[in-house]
């Protein structure tokens, strides 16, 4: 065999990439990298044996400096390449045991870390949630923080594993390698091969989980466990004032915990500096605003506060209620929040809750009509409609100011798709949107084509009716607005409608969704998936030459921010009525607790499943069905009998699907995510198969295409899709020349579908 020179930094091996040989490494040494960690091959190691049961590199081979090599061809097979080479037996069975041992001491040494820092996290958010309880504030949530991380080692090591593969070297290492069976060296070498994918498998899997962990203590989103604090501290100081226990050692984790990040290794240190400088400014305009504040309690009486004073009395009178429903609102709000302080929750609790929320919609309905034809709303009026707000003594003086301030501000608009509630109800108000699917998927033509048909209207009224202002609002008041603020807040058992400080986990300065931001986030996610709302619908000209065209439009969502403190986004309708080049509705709580980019980035993922849905009809599901839905639900039903798929995959499917509680839509939404956040960036979160589906109907934009075609796994699809592609362009480009040389005005529409097709 030849000797081959490797300088020193070459990649030998991609990730991914199909092994054709073995290296037996002469001189220097090797770096084999892998995401859950890596390790060093040196003089007398074989490159190339892990994985070779798949002949697929699990990991990233390279040389760390000049390397001399002698190549082994397995293009007959390893047991011919064992066969034929009985000299290199021995350096195979100790270099596969030395491989062995250094992937269970990575395994170790990330394990126990991973342990360490999960404990912390989870003592860290047990205080959280404790300080949260002695002051009477609902917790937030801590999304990416699995309370039973430790369950992601059960299995990865069995009990028996380090004396089973003690005892085999020993063996091995008393044996005549020239003598020993060929195929029980071949069986060897593919079962200790696999055991080391399983490990470097689940250290990946470690590795993606320690990264949620480490974004639980930072991230740019502000749903990390600093800034959670941060708000805790300053909604008690808010409260209480600085000097408050429960503010005092809220600030004092707060300072341990940055402490603490500094000294964990692998945490961003750059986002950690900037999230300390964030936490600074924070303090300091708390610190500033609390003078603020004070000073117009001076003024009480006056101004902005003067405004705000008796609010519910002021909302209340607007609405025009009888004063005995008045009466028994303000009774039964007031008991209900004086019992929320004293009780978790009893049968009392539950039914003054039923009745505050009857009663909010109720005065919701007729502030809104009245509201709706007022050539100005006062302020506090805005802030009910918008917010949900009703008392100043339920949410705070200092944070009804912060709200009033707010509701003057530009944070919808309606022009990029972002509505308020307010906004939302006045456009089917007037006419130009239609109200809603109801829970029943029943709209409003139908509601009132059903009516006729049962006569409860005359058919004469059918018309006149949907064009009603009052009545088609009403429909969208009583049938889609009660539900939607109940899912979006994502308290679905402890509901109550009215605004008050125990749901806020932050200012609500900094939990408003603005149309900035929901429009940048979808912008980024289009960036990526460049068809994400797009529809195909026929296209006919004549009069330029075009008989009939497929063409493909895009069709922004319209999202609506719902009056609440929420978590829980929802894609309610992926069309309007039955016409598919009608904008999605999506919404949203106008003060969001958890990471919207997330929210947004799951809610398109639903969309593009809903819509092929739509489209495939019956036939969604169905695996002679090329589309989107068929295929991924034919890929999670049938995954136990895929052999494109590893061992250790398949048992991710099977977990995952638990956790999506065996929704295949839902299973969809998170690889959509991962889609997005990960595979996007060349970073591999997916299995063979659920890349390929995503890739055929899921595209990434051209330049993601451009930058991901070096790496091998991607490369291949990539070839694939743009073969494909390529027929639609020479296409239209033919079609755009024909109609060029007729002297032919090219419309508008085929230039847009030239350019969409090369993007």
């Amino acid at each position: 065999m030849a000797l081959k020179n490797i300088s020193a930094g070459s990649v030998i091996f991609e990730a991914g990439q199909n092994i054709d040989k073995l290296l037996f490494i002469m001189k220097g040494s090797v770096k084999v990298i892998y995401e859950g960690g890596d390790f060093r091959l040196q003089n007398q190691d074989i490159v190339g044996l892990i994985g070779l049961g798949s002949r697929q590199s699990y990991a990233r081979y390279e040389a760390v400096d000049n390397v001399s090599v002698v190549e082994y061809p397995i293009n007959k097979g390893v047991e011919s390449l064992i066969e034929e080479n009985k000299d290199i037996r021995k350096y195979i069975m100790t270099s596969l045991f030395r491989q062995l041992k250094l992937a269970i001491e990575q395994y170790r040494i990330f394990k126990t870390d991973y342990e360490a820092l999960g404990n912390y996290i989870r003592s860290a958010y047990d205080n959280y949630r404790e300080i949260c309880e002695l002051s009477q504030m609902n917790p937030q949530g801590l999304s990416d923080f699995n309370n039973d991380f430790s369950a992601i080692f059960e299995g990865s090591i069995p009990v028996w594993f380090d004396g089973y593969y003690s005892v085999l070297a020993q063996v091995a290492r008393d044996s005549d390698y020239g003598a020993m069976d060929v195929q029980f060296i071949t069986g060897l070498l593919h079962n200790t091969a696999k055991d080391i994918s399983k490990l470097m498998f689940a250290g990946q899997e470690m590795e993606e989980e320690k990264l949620n962990l480490l974004n639980c203590l930072v991230n740019e989103d502000g749903t990390d466990l600093i800034e959670m604090y941060l708000s805790l501290y300053i909604m008690n100081a808010r409260k209480n004032g600085k000097e408050n226990e429960q503010a005092q050692n809220a600030y004092s984790i707060l300072n341990s915990i940055l402490d603490r990040c500094g000294n964990i290794r692998g945490i961003d240190t750059d986002a950690l500096e900037q999230k300390k400088r964030f936490v600074e400014e924070e303090i300091r305009k708390f610190n500033e605003s609390s003078k603020a504040i004070e000073e117009v309690a001076k003024e009480y009486g006056k101004n902005s506060v003067q405004d705000i004073v008796n609010s519910l009395d002021k909302i209340l009178a607007y609405s025009e209620v009888d004063s005995e429903f008045a009466e028994f609102f303000k009774e039964t709000l007031y008991s209900l929040f004086e019992l929320m302080k004293s009780s978790s929750d009893n049968d009392n609790i539950r039914k003054l809750r039923l009745a505050v929320t009857k009663g909010f919609n109720k005065i919701y309905t007729e502030v809104f009509l009245k509201a709706v034809e007022a050539d100005s709303i006062p302020t506090v009026i805005k802030m009910f409609l918008n917010f949900g707000y009703m008392d100043e003594n339920l949410v705070g003086m200092d944070n009804a100011l912060e709200l009033q301030k707010i509701s003057e501000t530009d944070y919808s608009d309606p022009d990029y798709g972002v509505y308020s509630i307010f906004e939302w109800l006045k456009s089917i108000y007037n006419c130009e949107k239609d109200p809603g699917r109801n829970e029943f998927e029943v709209d409003y033509a139908e509601y009132l084509h059903e009516q006729a048909r049962n006569g409860e209207i005359e058919k004469k009224d059918e018309e006149t009716l949907f064009r009603d202002s009052r009545a088609r609002v009403l429909y969208e008041l009583e049938n889609i607005f009660p539900v939607v603020n109940k899912i979006s807040s994502g308290r679905i058992i402890n509901f109550c409608p009215v605004l008050s400080d125990q749901d806020m986990v932050k200012t609500f300065d900094s939990m408003l969704v603005n149309w900035k931001k929901v429009t940048g986030i979808i912008k980024e996610v289009r960036s990526i998936d460049y068809g994400a709302f797009y529809r195909e619908t026929m296209y006919s000209a004549p009069q330029s030459g075009v008989d009939r065209e497929i063409i493909d439009v895009e069709i922004l969502p319209n999202v609506i921010l719902t009056p609440n403190i929420g978590s829980k986004g929802i894609m309610w309708q992926e069309i309007e009525g039955k016409r598919r080049t009608t904008a999605a509705r999506f919404f949203i709580s106008v003060f969001q607790q958890e990471d919207l980019k997330n929210q947004l980035i799951r809610l398109i993922g639903q969309f593009r499943w809903e819509l092929c849905k739509r489209i495939q009809g019956a036939h969604w599901n169905e695996p002679g069905e090329h589309s989107l839905t068929s295929e991924y639900f034919d890929y999670v039903q049938y995954y136990r009998k895929n052999n494109d798929l590893s061992q250790e995959a398949k048992e991710k499917i099977k977990n995952d699907l638990v956790r999506c509680k065996n929704s295949y839509r839902e299973m969809f939404m998170k690889d959509y995510t991962l889609w997005i956040l990960y595979e996007s960036q060349g970073s591999p979160r997916l299995n063979k198969v659920a890349r390929n589906i995503l890739f055929t109907y899921v595209p990434f934009a051209k330049d993601r295409r451009d930058s991901l075609k070096i790496n091998p796994m991607y490369r291949e699809i990539i070839e694939r899709y743009e073969v494909k592609q390529g027929s639609k362009v020479h296409r239209i480009n033919n079609l755009i020349k024909k109609l060029t040389n007729n002297g032919k005005e090219v419309p508008d529409e085929i230039m847009m579908q030239q350019r969409f097709l090369n993007s």
